[in-house]
């Protein structure tokens, strides 16, 4: 038998003198097998202690055949403790019957760590006092499972979250479909009714208030669609410049206060000067939202406090309400996108639940945070806001930014007033005739009604091409473009018209009056050549004003 079976641990002996205990062609077979390093094979007596080990056996311990023969080893010293029954066990079943069933267990390796393997004991032969081990090392095979463990972990926390976002998608859609369509209901009541003419005064009035009101909703549930789109999207720029923020607070105040004391809310302020640089109407924006969320979720009598303090480097906005309060399940999504707590068809409370995730996005752009405060149901709330405090005397790129901006609305100004000058003469002409360009025809008909009613001269068409050849014939004082058309949309038109000759119309003042409405319309649109963005649906009075200060009536 060669001499190379099982490593050497005694100076002359080998695997040879360690098999031989059979003395039968089973002792050659295992010989082999341990030269072979397949798995790791030892020799031990029936009390467990350790005689020799191949090299296998050796790597997974982590000894040197000088350190095995030296350790007086036994499987209590390379054993965990929580293993010894385990042990105990194998050892006793392998005297009665000669082997023992594998089983799993860890290994202590020399000089700290432990392995997984796999072990099983017979005798060498029935009537040997030896014991032979053969080990597995399972640290592969175990990592292998977690790995897999791990992928399948994370392939059902994907598969959770798809099945939430396609609740949420689902929720949002229902809520949004219920949002739009319900002040829809009234608006189309109340106008099959009208056309009927069997109204009373008094019910005409109500009539035409409840389309007014519920028009007027619609359109904000539609702007503030739009607006958390943008910002979600990263399509808001802000304009920041140095601003005290008390000025911001105090003006969302004033604008929700009628809310508020429809519900007889007291709400108590204590607002304290704080410069900040940034978005004097997106951080008013922030407040409004923050407040009329206060004011939403607040029963009647009940109060809204407002802080405003600097510290050493920050501001703090507090705004704490006596309201709903909000539950500890749901605290950690209250500035979600499209999260509401209740989604339910039988919820107290209407909205789309996109107000507090979009005052999250702006006060990120606003280099703050937002968190909530809540003791749960009926305990009220507390919105807390943090922006850094404005260093005046070292913020020398803010007031560059201040300037930059002062000069570019200067710019704009200027701009405006020569495109009013130029035109003044055009006006005069005209006898303040309004080129008015839409293809819908409802539009069409309201808005030049609204302006014949104030004393316009108006010229309807319906295409940019009409609208050219219109030109042709006269030069109006003021131009009223939609920018959804089909064939020429409003922004190839003013394109053409400012390539014309001034006494063709090229300097004439034109407003893109549109339903595309966004930051980025609005920035599109002065870009592309009008001079000012009104989106739709408008106020006629709100037009005419426009109009009046443009060109005057």
């Amino acid at each position: 038998m060669p001499t190379d079976t099982i490593s050497q641990v005694n100076s002359g002996t080998s695997a040879d003198r360690m098999m031989s205990v059979s003395g039968d062609n089973r002792s050659g077979c295992l010989g082999h097998f341990a030269a072979a390093d397949v798995v790791g094979v030892c020799l031990g007596d029936r009390s467990g202690n350790l005689v020799k080990a191949n090299d296998e056996m050796l790597r997974i311990l982590g000894y040197s055949p000088e350190g095995f023969a030296s350790g007086h080893l036994c499987w209590h010293n390379l054993t965990p403790l929580e293993y010894w029954y385990l042990d105990e066990l194998a050892l006793s079943e392998t005297k009665v019957a000669g082997r023992c069933v594998p089983y799993e267990k860890a290994l202590l390796r020399k000089g700290g760590g432990s392995v997984p393997v796999m072990v099983g004991h017979s005798l060498a032969s029935k009537d040997a006092v030896d014991i032979v081990t053969f080990v597995l090392d399972l640290s592969e095979v175990k990592r292998t499972e977690s790995e897999r463990e791990k992928l399948l972990a994370q392939a059902q926390s994907a598969q959770a979250q798809v099945a939430q976002i396609e609740r949420m998608r689902d929720e949002f859609l229902a809520t949004l479909s219920h949002e739009l369509r319900t002040p829809l209901s009234p608006i189309l009541g109340w106008s099959k009714l009208l056309q009927k003419g069997q109204l009373s005064e008094e019910k005409t009035a109500i009539a035409l208030n409840a389309i007014e009101k519920n028009a007027q909703h619609q359109s904000q549930l539609v702007d503030d669609l739009l607006d958390s789109a943008h910002i979600l999207f990263g399509k808001v720029s802000l304009r920041k410049a140095p601003m005290d923020l008390s000025q911001a607070v105090t003006a969302a105040v004033d604008a929700i206060y009628p809310a508020a004391n429809a519900k007889e809310i007291a709400i108590t302020t204590e607002i304290s000067p704080c410069m900040v640089l940034g978005d004097a109407a997106r951080l008013q924006q922030i407040v409004r939202e923050l407040l009329a969320n206060a004011v939403k979720f607040t029963p009647r009598s009940g109060n809204i406090s407002v802080t405003l303090t600097p510290a050493a480097s920050s501001v703090r906005l507090l705004i704490a309400d006596t309201g709903k309060g909000i539950g500890a399940d749901f605290l950690p999504y209250a500035f979600d996108h499209f999260r509401q707590e209740d989604c339910s068809t039988s919820r107290q409370f209407g909205g789309l639940g996109l107000g507090l995730a979009t005052v999250r996005q702006l006060v990120k752009m606003h280099d703050g945070q937002i968190f909530a405060e809540s003791k749960g149901e009926d305990a009220g709330t507390r919105l807390v806001v943090d922006f850094p405090l404005l260093d005046i005397g070292h913020d020398a790129s803010a007031t560059k930014s201040k300037t930059t901006l002062a000069n570019t609305a200067a710019s704009t100004e200027t701009i405006a007033e020569a495109s009013v000058e130029a035109s003044t003469e055009e006006s005069e002409q005209s006898q303040c005739s309004v080129l008015l360009v839409d293809d819908d025809d409802d539009s069409l008909e309201i808005t030049s009604f609204a302006l014949e009613q104030a004393g316009v001269n108006v010229i309807s068409v319906n295409s940019g091409a009409a609208a050219l050849e219109a030109l042709k014939v006269q030069v109006p004082a003021l131009l009223i473009s939609d920018v959804g058309m089909p064939e020429m949309d409003g922004y190839m038109l003013i394109r053409k018209i400012r390539q014309l000759p001034a006494e063709e119309g090229g300097k004439v003042v034109a407003i893109a009056l549109t339903a595309y409405a966004s930051e980025y319309d609005s920035e599109r649109c002065i870009d592309a050549g009008f001079q000012r963005h009104l989106s739709k649906p408008i106020d006629p009075d709100v037009l005419v004003q426009v109009v009046s200060e443009l060109v005057g009536l």
